[in-house]
């Protein structure tokens, strides 16, 4: 079952499965850093709908824009605080257990 904290979470900053997939993305090697177009061709997204997804999620606290070069913005694996670190893990863990579920939460909040 999931957790009602990451029910919540998902409700409140994964209004798709793409933004699930982008948060498992950065999670899963958390010291990368992606622009738009590597995050776009790793979901198979355009980048404009990409930059949709990044922007985002560094307003839900999950990522963070990089200072860099002046070619296009990249985006770091930095959660906000230890509590949204820890509900990342458990999304993570959820994915690989409870991946129906999750993405059954996304579509039917989807559906309202």
């Amino acid at each position: 079952m999931i957790s009602e904290d990451l029910h919540q979470f998902v409700l409140d900053a994964l209004p798709s499965v793409s933004h699930l997939e982008a948060v498992l993305l950065f999670h899963t090697r958390p010291e990368r850093a992606l622009d738009a177009a590597a995050v776009g061709s790793a979901l198979y997204l355009v980048p404009q709908a990409a930059e949709v997804v990044l922007a985002d999620l560094q307003r839900a606290g999950v990522l963070r824009a990089l200072a860099g070069s002046d070619g296009p913005t990249c985006f770091g694996f930095a959660p906000a605080d230890a509590a949204l670190a820890r509900l990342v893990d458990e999304l993570a863990a959820a994915y690989a257990t409870r991946l129906i579920e999750l993405t059954t939460l996304i579509h039917e909040a989807d559906d309202r």
